[in-house]
This record gives structure tokens, C-alpha cells and sequence, in this order.
């Protein structure tokens, strides 16, 4: 409500004092912005990639940087990391409304075209769950959410509301995916070599306008059409980012194979394991 007292003028010294600086303070901001790689700047996220590229522990490194800087949970519907905070959709989304508050806190969907497979937004029990979610990222900084990571293999099949609120998209490029299966087949079982680091290239909003999502970006010079190479990012992995991880590689394998099962019986029990037979000398 307004008043007399508001409504009256008072001397502001620290405004006077401090308007000169202003352009200062905002330059400093505005290269801090430019130094800060685009996968921690604010807005809604989307990190494509192949099976086991890395799209979930891109994230996970990311979010965890976040939260130690400013302090807030991670949400997610997929329980990837301890870390993170695990919740189900629809006990926040349904029956066209949002029924839970989420609000200071970082999202990260897992796999989110399969949990919106786009051909089926045409019924009830899709839009029920869909459209709330949407109208929440619309207003995710009206509720104190700064960061939303959406994470799907192809970006053509997620849906088309989502592809239109997306801010940045980050391709995750497969450096080396080791097989698991041959890793199992093999008689002595050697050390997987971790990732060092998970490369990706960013595409903003205007090239997700004209659906360039190649790695070379159209430039202009002196009338003409130059393609160049969108800087190659890197981030790097440490063994902590690991430890905490539950990668959805090894959900599906044993990571003890049965013929190391039966030496570690034998070196129980005393037994000694068989010799290979070498070849005779002449």
C-alpha cells in the first residue's frame, strides 16, 4: 500500500556513490558469464547422446558442481547418483495440474522421451502428466530453478513442446565405449580404463531454430557462406564423480564372471588352480 512516508523523496548516498561503478560491475559479471562453460549457465538443458556416452554423468558432474556452489537439492526421476534426491512424476504431475510445489532446487530428467513418447501426445493419461510439467519449465525461474537438464539418445523424438522451451542442446561424442559383454568372455578379467574426460559440443537457441544441430555453424564473411567448426568442450572426470555414480551400464551385467567365481572357490579351499600346459622343449 502506498503512503505518505513512501511517498516522500529520500537521499540515497550509497546509490550516488555506488552509480559510477555500475558499468564496472557489470562488465565484471559479463565476462564472468563468457568464461563460464554453457553447460553451468542457467536455463533448460538438453544433453543428447548415444548409450553410454556419458549424457548421465555429464550431468551428474554438473549438478554437483552446482550444489556445492549454491546450496540447492537435485531432483531427478531417476536415482543415479546419491546425490540426488529421487522423485516420481506422478506423484508431482497429474490429473492437469501440478500437486506438488517444487521450487530452489536443480531437475534433472532422465531419459525424458521415453517417459514422453511423443506419439501418444494425443491422450488423456500424456497431456494429464505432460502439460503441467511444461507449464512448470515455462516459469522455472519464477520458482527459484536456475538449471534443468532433460536427457534423452535422439532429440528428434522428443516432443515438440519441450524442443521449443530448450535453451541449449549439448551432443555428448563417444570417445571409446567399452563392451561389457567381451570384457565378461575374457579368462582374466583386466581393469576397465575409466573416462578422463566427456566431450561435447553446444548448440543455442538460434541454430535449434533452424534445426542445425551439425557441428559446423554458418558465419558470414563479406557476402559469403563460411562454415566453421563449433568449439569441441571437455569436462573432466575425477574418481569421486565415480564413486557416487550408479552407471546404467553395469545394470544389466554380473560384474564377476562364473570362471573367476570358480578360481576364487578354489584358492578358498586350498586347491591348486591347473597349470596351462606349456609347449616341450626340443
Amino acid at each position: 500500500m502506498i503512503t505518505k512516508e513512501l511517498m516522500k523523496k529520500r537521499k540515497m548516498w550509497w546509490k550516488i556513490l555506488l552509480t559510477p561503478l555500475f558499468p564496472f560491475v557489470f562488465l565484471w559479471f559479463f565476462i564472468g558469464y563468457l568464461l563460464t562453460p554453457p553447460i553451468y549457465r542457467p536455463g533448460i538443458h538438453v544433453i543428447s547422446g548415444n548409450t553410454g556416452s556419458g549424457k548421465t554423468l555429464l550431468a551428474d558432474i554438473a549438478t554437483k558442481h552446482l550444489k556445492k556452489k549454491y546450496k540447492k537439492p537435485i531432483l531427478s526421476n531417476s536415482k543415479y547418483s546419491d546425490n540426488v534426491w529421487k522423485i516420481d512424476m506422478l506423484d508431482y504431475f497429474g490429473d492437469f495440474q501440478q500437486k506438488k510445489e517444487i521450487t530452489n532446487s536443480f531437475l534433472v530428467f532422465d531419459e525424458i522421451a521415453r517417459e514422453f513418447n511423443r506419439r501418444l501426445n494425443r491422450s488423456n493419461e500424456y497431456n494429464a502428466t505432460f502439460l503441467p510439467l511444461v507449464q512448470l519449465l515455462q516459469i522455472h525461474r519464477h520458482a527459484f530453478i536456475s538449471h534443468v537438464y532433460l536427457l534423452t539418445q535422439s532429440w528428434e523424438q522428443a516432443d515438440i513442446q519441450l524442443q521449443n522451451i530448450t535453451q541449449r542442446i549439448h551432443f555428448v561424442r563417444t570417445s571409446k565405449v567399452p563392451s561389457y559383454r567381451a570384457w565378461l568372455r575374457q579368462k582374466r578379467m583386466k581393469p576397465i580404463v575409466r573416462p578422463r574426460k566427456i566431450k561435447y559440443y553446444t548448440k543455442n537457441k538460434t541454430d535449434i531454430m533452424r534445426d542445425d544441430f551439425t557441428r559446423y555453424d554458418k558465419q558470414y564473411r563479406r557476402g559469403k557462406e563460411v562454415y566453421k567448426k563449433s568449439p569441441l568442450r571437455s569436462v573432466k572426470v575425477r574418481i569421486d564423480d565415480l564413486i557416487d555414480f550408479d552407471t546404467h551400464a553395469y545394470r544389466h551385467f554380473a560384474l564377476i564372471p562364473p570362471h573367476a567365481k570358480e578360481k576364487g572357490e578354489a584358492k578358498a579351499k586350498g586347491q591348486a588352480e591347473p597349470k596351462k600346459a606349456g609347449k616341450k622343449k626340443a
